[in-house]
């Protein structure tokens, strides 16, 4: 029995009549008229029952019963409003993805004529594409004194809403004084990965400061875990679902 193929009729189940049923032009994907949505999207479903009303002994299909129809349609319209906010959030993140890049490309440009105007080094622009994006500004500075690299990170919210995140900071080395300290300190093979965790009101700015050795002037680029890189200008960014 094992070797039989097992067979099903997609056409006659009510898990595929309750798909169809659905509007999914509401919840951002396309579908032709009575038919199945059109993807890139796969819908799975699992209908757990003490008694399962298959249309018939070979179980090819669920029959349409109102109960089982209700309960499937209730799970799709609850996953269905899941992926439309996720749709929409990715949506908005290409749109703000294309206006940096073009950000980036124009204010070089005008930084450079202004300062050959002026006879100026061109300034750095990453405060500036901070503010028009509403982004979170990641700045490091870093100052070279008696043998000694002191480091300052700021960081500061330039959007309308408060953001919360993980700053990382993977050195070969280790770093003295550092106000605050860290929340954590991971080990990460001849690196040590030291973990701050910032809170940032609308507007806000927040320091770091740490001091390292010398030889590491070539420091690894800050990463901030929790936001989107369309989030954040001057670091890379790591958002962990």
């Amino acid at each position: 029995a094992n070797r039989v193929p097992l067979l099903y009729q997609q056409g006659a189940c009510a898990i595929t009549h309750a798909i169809e049923t659905m509007k999914w032009k509401n919840y951002s994907l396309e579908q032709p008229a009575g038919a199945l949505p059109v993807g890139p999207a796969m819908i799975l479903i699992h209908v757990a029952s003490t008694h399962i009303p298959f249309t018939s002994e070979s179980k090819e299909a669920i029959a349409d019963v109102p109960e089982f129809l209700n309960e499937i349609e209730l799970a799709l319209k609850d996953v269905a409003r899941q992926l439309k906010s996720f749709l929409s959030r990715q949506d908005n993140l290409a749109k703000r993805r294309e206006k940096e890049e073009i950000i980036q490309k124009v204010l070089p440009r005008i930084a450079k004529k202004t300062g050959e105007i002026l006879g100026l080094d061109a300034p750095d622009i990453s405060p500036v594409v901070a503010k028009i994006m509403g982004n979170v500004l990641v700045r490091r500075l870093v100052k070279n004194n008696n043998g000694k690299l002191n480091v300052e990170l700021r960081v500061k919210n330039f959007g309308e809403a408060a953001r919360s995140f993980s700053l990382h900071e993977s050195l070969p080395v280790e770093i003295e004084d550092a106000s605050p300290k860290p929340d954590k300190k991971l080990q990460l093979g001849r690196d040590t990965d030291y973990i701050w965790g910032i809170s940032l009101k609308p507007g806000e700015q927040k320091a770091i400061l740490y001091k390292a050795a010398s030889g590491s002037s070539e420091l690894p680029p800050t990463i901030v875990e929790g936001l989107e890189a369309e989030m954040v200008t001057g670091a890379r960014a790591s958002k962990v679902a």
